[in-house]
C-alpha cells in the first residue's frame, strides 16, 4: 500500500519543489537581514587613504604671470582662480553695469526677443540731452520702432545708455522696478557686493567687487543668447545702420568672447573679458579689470601677453567619471574604492603636483566622506558615486 504524502515515495519534482521553496525563503531572510544592516552603514566609523594622482603634464616653469594692467582684478581659468587683487572691494562699474541689466530682460517672461517698443518724444529728447553730455547713445527719433534683441545689440555691443534705459522702462513699474529686480537678481545669486543704482551705469553707485562680477560673467556666458550678442562683432539695425563692438579683444585675439568695456570719470577704464584659450579641453580665461589709467589699449595689449603665457605655461587634466579617488577601509578588512561622480577638469601650471586628501562626514561617520583635490593653490571637491558595499561585509555588521 502506498502512504500519501510518504517522502520516500514522492516523485523527484516534489523534493525539487519543496528544496526550492526553502532556498527562497533562506534568501529573503538574507535580504531583510541586509537591508536592516544599510540603515546601519551610516553609523559605522571608516577611514579611507586617498591614491596618488599623476602631476599635471609638462615641464615647470619660473617665469612669474605678466604683470596687469589696472590695481583691481579678478581672473579664472576653466573656472580656477588664476590671480586676483583686491577682488572683494566694491568699486563703479561704469557700463559693466549692462550685464546686469541684460540678464534680468533675458531671465524675464517680460522681454520676448521680438518684442518692440516706439520711441517716445521724451526718449527723443533724453538721448539728444545725453549725446550733448558726451554719453555714448543710440541717437533716436520719436515713432521709430525698436525689438528687444536691437536693444540689447545696441546697448551691449557700442553700449548705448539710452538702451538701457528703454528696456527698464519696458518693465511693469518701470525703471525703478527694474533696477529693484536688479539688486534683487544679486542677492538670489549670492553677490552680495553688487548694487545697482540705474541701468546703464552712469551713476557712481553702480558699484561691484571683481570677484562677484566674475561670477556673474561666468553666469551669464551660460546664457546662449547673451553669450551670441557680446561676441558680436558688428550688425546691422534699421534706423541706427552698422553697430560695432567697442571690445576689440575680438579682432586682435583669437578665441575671444566678449564681454563689455566701461568707463566714467569715477570708475577709470573697466574691461570684463572672455577668451577659449588653446589648452586641451579649450577653458575659458576669463577677466575683471577696474580702475584703469588711460586707454584701452594698453590693457587690450596685457591680454594678449597673459593669454599667450597662459597657452604655453599651463594645462589640463580631465578625470574620467569612475576615476578612483582613494580607498575606503571597512571592518573585517574589506575596502571600497572611492570614484569620481563627474568628469573633472584640472587646471593649472604644467608641473604642478595634485594632491588629494579625505575628510569624514560628521563625527567621523559613514561613507564616502569629502575628497579634495589641491592643484596650485585651487582645490575641488568633487561628487562621489556611492559606494557598492560587499554583501559579507554588510553581514558582518549585522550580526
Amino acid at each position: 500500500m502506498t502512504v500519501v504524502g510518504d517522502a520516500r515515495t514522492a516523485p523527484r519534482e516534489a523534493i525539487f519543489t519543496r528544496t526550492l521553496f526553502r532556498w527562497l525563503i533562506a534568501l529573503v531572510l538574507l535580504g531583510t537581514a541586509a537591508s536592516l544592516v544599510v540603515g546601519r552603514v551610516a553609523k559605522v566609523p571608516v577611514k579611507a587613504t586617498p591614491v596618488s594622482l599623476a602631476a599635471l603634464p609638462g615641464p615647470s616653469t619660473s617665469t612669474p604671470l605678466p604683470s596687469f594692467p589696472t590695481p583691481r582684478y579678478a581672473l579664472s581659468l576653466g573656472g580656477a582662480t588664476l590671480a586676483a587683487a583686491v577682488a572683494q572691494t566694491p568699486w563703479p562699474l561704469a557700463s559693466l553695469t549692462k550685464i546686469m541689466t541684460a540678464m534680468v530682460v533675458l531671465n524675464s517672461a517680460n522681454y520676448p526677443l521680438g518684442r518692440t517698443t516706439t520711441i517716445t518724444a521724451a526718449e527723443q529728447l533724453q538721448s539728444r540731452q545725453e549725446l550733448a553730455q558726451g554719453d555714448s547713445v543710440m541717437q533716436v527719433l520719436a515713432g521709430q520702432q525698436y525689438s528687444v534683441a536691437q536693444l540689447l545689440y545696441a546697448m551691449m555691443l557700442p553700449s548705448a545708455d539710452n538702451a538701457a534705459s528703454i528696456l527698464a522702462s519696458m518693465y511693469p513699474g518701470g525703471e525703478s522696478a527694474f533696477v529693484a529686480q536688479m539688486n534683487a537678481q544679486a542677492r538670489a545669486w549670492g553677490l552680495t557686493h553688487l548694487s545697482y543704482q540705474d541701468p546703464s551705469g552712469l551713476s557712481p553707485a553702480d558699484q561691484g567687487s571683481p570677484q562677484d562680477l566674475l561670477s556673474l560673467t561666468l553666469r551669464a556666458l551660460a546664457n546662449p543668447t547673451f553669450a551670441q550678442i557680446v561676441r558680436t562683432k558688428q550688425i546691422f539695425i534699421p534706423d541706427l545702420g552698422t553697430v560695432t563692438n567697442l571690445n576689440q579683444l575680438l579682432s586682435r585675439v583669437p578665441g575671444t568672447l566678449g564681454v563689455k568695456t566701461g568707463w566714467t570719470p569715477q570708475s577709470g577704464r573697466n574691461l570684463d573679458w572672455a577668451i577659449r584659450t588653446s589648452l586641451p579641453g579649450h577653458p575659458l580665461l576669463v577677466g575683471i579689470y577696474l580702475d584703469g589709467p588711460g586707454g584701452f589699449g594698453p590693457i587690450f595689449s596685457s591680454i594678449q601677453q597673459l593669454v599667450t603665457y597662459v597657452n604655453r605655461h599651463y594645462t589640463t587634466t580631465l578625470l574620467a567619471a569612475g576615476t578612483v579617488v582613494a580607498v575606503a577601509h571597512l571592518p573585517f578588512g574589506f575596502s571600497v574604492p572611492l570614484r569620481l561622480a563627474h568628469p573633472l577638469l584640472l587646471v593649472g601650471a604644467k608641473g604642478t603636483s595634485v594632491h588629494v586628501t579625505w575628510a569624514p562626514t560628521a563625527g567621523g561617520q559613514g561613507l564616502p566622506g569629502r575628497i579634495t583635490l589641491t592643484v596650485g593653490t585651487e582645490t575641488y571637491t568633487p561628487a562621489l558615486l556611492p559606494p557598492a558595499f560587499p554583501f559579507l561585509y554588510r553581514l558582518a555588521i549585522f550580526f
